[in-house]
């Protein structure tokens, strides 16, 4: 059983529970100042490790090369070189033929 309940109605039982919650009841989805303040800090933070990693990962990347273009390659979601070549093949006139029962 669905509950079809006006948009009023909806209102009229959320507009004390902001109130008590020290809310605006007349605003939709409201984001306190403190929020974006925090949220702009943190992501200042995070820009600095960012760039604290990549200056890390370039001396990686000069000491070894081969492991740092892996690297490189798995956040890429790239596969390796080559790796067509090491698919098996198969052939329908092969000795192993697998028959398929549909019931």
């Amino acid at each position: 059983m669905m509950l079809n309940m006006s948009r009023n109605y909806c209102n009229s039982l959320l507009v004390p529970f902001t109130e008590i919650s020290g809310f605006d009841p007349k605003g939709f989805f409201v984001v306190p100042d403190e929020v974006y303040g925090f949220y702009h800090k943190t992501a200042a933070k995070g820009a600095e490790y960012e760039k604290e990693w990549n200056e890390l990962f370039k001396k990686y990347s000069a000491q070894y090369e081969k492991e740092a273009s892996e690297i490189i390659r798995l956040e890429e979601k790239r596969l390796p070189e080559g790796w067509q070549t090491v698919l098996p093949t198969y052939s329908p006139y092969t000795s192993q033929t697998y028959v398929v029962l549909i019931l």
